[in-house]
């Protein structure tokens, strides 16, 4: 079997995906987080328990057949790729964005990424909420309720309710 009918195949199983629904828009809400790519590596080597059930189906249906899970878990992948490489284009796009300054100081703030996203304050260390996502992020931070906003007072580390 050549490389290029193996590519076909992925090409071709990918497009079943798409067509049942499973396109960029349902990876990305369903799968935000790399899920997608944890689930095609069960799929090709055929791992099943633990996994949610449509991970399970496709692994007790390819059972006996490695090979169709290997095409059915290359054409996960290459979704999961998709899905990566529109995140990074949202990217750009809220990059292009500016985020607020201040509603406490007036200084300039960035985003911050750890187990979440979040803008932070350069100078006072207001944060925005924390979310999945930095475009979450920045349109938390951008559209916020200023009067809600928690601060942290740089001088005794401990969060005030600025509203007050």
């Amino acid at each position: 079997m050549s490389t290029q009918s193996i590519k076909n195949e992925i090409l071709e199983e990918r497009k079943k995906q798409v067509s049942r629904g499973y396109d960029g828009d349902h990876d990305s809400k369903e799968h935000p987080t790399g899920q997608l790519a944890l689930a095609a590596v069960s799929v090709m080597y055929g791992l099943s328990g633990g996994e949610p059930n449509w991970v399970q189906s496709i692994c007790d249906q390819h059972a006996a057949n490695p090979r169709k899970r290997l095409i059915i878990g290359v054409a996960m992948l290459e979704a999961e790729i998709d899905r990566i490489i529109a995140g990074i284009e949202r990217l750009d796009k809220i990059k292009a964005e500016v985020i607020k300054r201040c509603p406490f100081c007036n200084k300039p703030c960035e985003m911050r990424v750890y187990d979440s996203c979040f803008v932070e304050c350069n100078n006072c260390l207001t944060k925005g909420p924390p979310c999945a996502t930095r475009e979450q992020a920045l349109i938390a931070w951008n559209t916020r309720f200023e009067t809600t906003a928690l601060k942290t007072d740089s001088r005794r580390r401990k969060k005030v309710n600025c509203a007050k």
